[in-house]
């Protein structure tokens, strides 16, 4: 038998979605983005992280999960 990937599932109907950055599970909020700060990577398109406008090198500071 193959394996199993899952993308998505729900629990008394909250949706859990794998954040396409980190592959971690998180509960969909809005727009796709997790109901909290809790992504350690960033999405970085001219030194400027797309999901939380962090300045690359800037330092510290989480990211939202994204499913995009």
């Amino acid at each position: 038998m193959g394996n199993l990937c899952i993308h998505s599932y729900s629990d008394d109907h909250i949706i859990y979605k794998k954040c396409a950055k980190c592959i971690d599970t998180f509960k969909v909020h809005y727009g796709g983005l997790s109901e909290r700060n809790s992504c350690r990577r960033h999405k970085y398109k001219n030194g400027i992280c797309t999901f939380c406008n962090k300045i690359k090198g800037g330092g510290g500071g989480n990211c939202y999960h994204s499913i995009y």
